[in-house]
């Protein structure tokens, strides 16, 4: 099946029928300059609150939790990279949602059709494993039994080691990743055999502000996003 890559616009239009009930609305709302808001959905079930991004605030609300990941939450993360690493092993998006129903994570599929891509189905979770959030994918269906996971991800807490615990249990799940296309403190980018783009990125508070699908507050600064999906660049080409 073709590959396609998602324009922000149409996957702005898919989300929104499906995220306004998971999430409380879009990521970042804005107030008239110079204050902005982020819409949070703090961990725990603690609801939606807009906490003022002005400097002295996040200042003080943006301290990384310095407590490292618990065993459970490892293990979280393995099972979530495993879904990542399989993203052939399906062969639909409801047999994807089946995984994370045995998981109790309560999937919710959202689709849209268009002609010329064909059907996307949007997979997102209503709950979560410890220590994670907010499990993402976007599958192209063709009607015909043929399917393409285009983007799979999600979210690991802020933590001490996180980011070490992120890119390790990578390396280990991905076993055909070679050496990073990129490498930063805050970000690392592996390109598999297939062409497949993994990466691990440590978000900042523009990070939080840019993500479309995902709400967050300040206290969410270093939570780590990790991505399997097609090669945008490769993508635009075919």
């Amino acid at each position: 099946m073709k590959k396609i890559s998602l324009s922000l616009i149409s996957a702005g239009a898919l989300a929104a029928a499906l995220y306004l009930g998971l999430s409380g609305g879009p990521a970042v709302n804005a107030r008239p300059a110079p204050t902005k808001t982020i819409a949070t959905k703090k961990r725990g079930g603690r609801g939606l609150a807009s906490v003022a991004a002005e400097p002295a605030v996040l200042q003080a609300e943006a301290s990384l939790e310095e407590k490292p990941l618990e065993p459970q939450e490892k293990e979280s993360v393995k099972t979530f990279l495993q879904l990542l690493s399989n993203y052939q092993g399906f062969n639909n998006a409801k047999d994807l949602a089946g995984e994370l129903k045995a998981a109790k994570l309560n999937p919710v599929i959202a689709r849209d059709s268009n002609k010329d891509t064909g059907e996307l189905a949007m997979v997102r979770t209503e709950d979560a494993l410890p220590g994670t959030r907010y499990f993402h994918a976007q599958v192209f269906e063709n009607g015909q039994g043929q399917s393409h996971a285009q983007h799979l991800s999600f979210e690991i807490r802020p933590g001490k080691d996180s980011m070490e615990v992120a890119t390790s249990l990578i390396k280990q799940t991905f076993r055909d990743l070679g050496t990073p296309l990129m490498q930063r403190d805050d970000y690392v980018m592996w390109r598999n055999r297939e062409g497949r783009i993994v990466s691990a990125k440590r978000m900042g508070l523009e990070d939080l502000r840019d993500n479309y699908f995902n709400a967050h507050s300040p206290e969410d600064i270093g939570t780590i996003w990790v991505t399997s999906e097609d090669d945008p660049e490769e993508a635009e080409e075919s």
